[in-house]
C-alpha cells in the first residue's frame, strides 16, 4: 500500500484529516496513536467498512499535544501501520494499492 499526504498549516490542538481509500480493498478498521505508542484506542470506522474510492473526516482534540502519529488499517485479513504522520499538517491521507 502506498500513502500520499496533502499538508496543510499545523494547528495542534485539533486533528482534522480527511482519509481517502484510492485503493481496491475495502478498508474495515482505521486506528490512530501517538507515535510509539501501542494504545490503539477507538476505530475511526465504526460506521462501517470504507469502501473503494470513499473518504471519511477524521477529527479529534490532541491532548497528548503530539505532532507525529501512527495510522493502523486493516482492509481484507491484512494490516498495515504508517509511521510518524504529523497529523497536525496532513489534510489529506489517500490510501492506494
Amino acid at each position: 500500500m502506498l500513502l500520499t499526504l496533502a499538508l496543510l498549516a499545523a494547528n495542534i490542538s485539533q486533528v482534522n484529516c480527511d482519509i481517502l481509500n484510492n485503493s481496491k480493498q475495502t478498508i474495515s478498521h482505521v486506528w490512530i496513536a501517538k507515535h510509539g505508542s501501542d494504545q490503539w484506542g477507538k476505530d475511526f470506522l465504526r460506521m462501517g467498512p470504507l469502501l473503494p474510492n470513499q473518504a471519511f473526516h477524521i477529527t479529534f482534540t490532541n491532548k497528548k499535544a503530539a505532532n507525529n502519529w501512527d495510522l493502523r488499517i486493516r482492509y481484507g485479513n491484512r494490516e498495515e501501520i504508517f509511521d510518524s504522520l504529523n497529523l497536525t499538517e496532513i489534510k489529506q491521507l489517500t490510501i492506494e494499492v
